[in-house]
């Protein structure tokens, strides 16, 4: 009798249908939207994103400026250097805060600039751009060079780490505040 009954039991659960509500089902925009302010949010809860979220405007690009105080806010947590630092890039200020920043991020290893002294701070970066710093940010510098250096070596660099995001969004395109808090929190 255990056995008829446990069977029975089993075909019910499995015959009968289920009904869900599906007005914020996974994939629509909402429930994706909703997915990367979650992510914005995390961003700001964990100080990563140190300055106001509302300014962080998810319809805005983010400038090769921002992306690079997030990554460098993970890895020096939060911590510039207070001495007095040199300009390491012709057109950021040694002085400003994001000079201090970039300074930081040079001495750990996570910007280069263009080759001839210049940053672009407010440029809108891209994914591949985004990619070289995460990738450098991580230590993956020898695997990304012997994979074919930038763009290509520090992309597979962060694919083969796991950290490629899953979007369809092509490496040229202008990364959005949604898609940077999905890259770092992903």
């Amino acid at each position: 009798i255990f056995k008829i009954t446990a069977l029975m039991m089993c075909v019910m659960i499995f015959a009968c249908p289920v009904f869900a509500d599906n007005t914020d089902t996974v994939g629509t925009a909402d429930a994706l939207g909703s997915e990367y302010d979650e992510n914005i949010e995390t961003l700001s809860a964990l100080g990563i994103l140190d300055w106001d979220i509302d300014t962080f405007s998810v319809s805005e690009n983010v400038t090769r400026g921002e992306f690079t105080r997030l990554v460098t806010n993970i890895v020096s947590n939060g911590v510039y250097s207070t001495d007095s630092v040199m300009s390491v890039f012709a057109d950021v200020s040694a002085d400003s805060e994001l000079g201090k920043i970039l300074y930081t991020a040079k001495s750990f290893g996570i910007v280069s600039g263009d080759g001839e002294g210049s940053f672009y701070p407010d440029r809108p970066i891209t994914y591949e751009e985004a990619y070289k710093i995460l990738g450098s940010a991580l230590g993956y510098d020898a695997d990304a060079k012997a994979n074919g250096g930038y763009p290509t070596g520090y992309v597979m660099s962060c694919i083969k780490a796991g950290l490629k995001s899953d979007s369809i969004e092509p490496l040229s395109d202008r990364l959005t505040p949604k898609g940077a808090a999905k890259l770092i929190v992903d």
